[in-house]
């Protein structure tokens, strides 16, 4: 899973609302943004959606730290 993934949604949820006080209102401008505050409050790398060591720590994972840490920066999908 990369970024583009998390970003890939449907139209429905991407284009503008027809009706309603949020008439035109659409979320794709935001949407990557959206997805790496979710990282960041996840405690996951923003830009990858790597778990970040303190978050592993945390969870009690550190035995997979160094699996973790051999994954590059996934390349994004154009």
């Amino acid at each position: 899973m990369t970024v583009a993934d998390d970003c890939d949604i449907g139209p429905r949820f991407q284009n503008g609302i027809p009706v309603g006080p949020k008439k035109g209102y659409a979320i794709r401008p935001h949407l990557k943004w959206m997805v790496s505050k979710y990282y960041e409050y996840m405690g996951w790398d923003p830009e990858t959606g790597i778990p970040l060591g303190d978050t592993l720590t945390r969870l009690g994972l550190e035995d997979i730290m160094s699996d973790v840490r051999k994954f590059k920066k996934p390349r994004e999908k154009h």
